[in-house]
């Protein structure tokens, strides 16, 4: 199968699967600013799912370095399907934050900015990350055992 039709097959899915991203991203989201509430952490918080125009535009784009078997591939692939978005006012709450993600959520990865990682250089010339930080953090819903 062509990487054009696994990508076609993959957007038939996502529409499919959408709701439910939809579901889990505002789930999410308010426990989010539930936890922040709890905490006194005071932070913006969006939820939002990938439009399904960007979606197909990353997919072409990633399928010509790494062109995709199959659909599990790119849902593998791809771990912006849907999010949660903290903005914080003070962002020496950072540290609290990360805290109250962990104990919210199982973190799978976190993955920084580019340019801030150890050793990485902010470009000089991108004037869209000058002073801006960012942390991007995959989760997973937190399961806990029965009493």
């Amino acid at each position: 199968m062509s990487s054009d039709n696994v990508i076609d097959h993959f957007m038939k899915e996502w529409k499919q699967k959408k709701p439910y991203y939809e579901i889990l991203a505002k789930s999410a989201w308010e426990m989010c600013k539930e936890a922040l509430e709890k905490e006194g952490i005071k932070a913006e918080a969006k939820w939002r799912v990938k439009d399904n125009e960007q979606l197909r535009a990353k997919c072409v784009t990633r399928s010509q370095t790494k062109p995709y078997a199959n659909p599990e591939e790119i849902f593998e692939d791809i771990a912006d399907l849907a999010g949660v978005r903290l903005a914080l006012y003070f962002p020496n709450q950072i540290t609290n934050v990360a805290h109250m993600i962990d104990r919210t959520f199982q973190v799978e990865k976190v993955k920084k900015h580019k340019g801030q990682e150890p050793g990485e250089q902010e470009d000089p010339n991108d004037r869209f990350s000058r002073g801006y930080f960012a942390e991007y953090v995959s989760t997973k819903p937190k399961i806990s055992a029965p009493a």
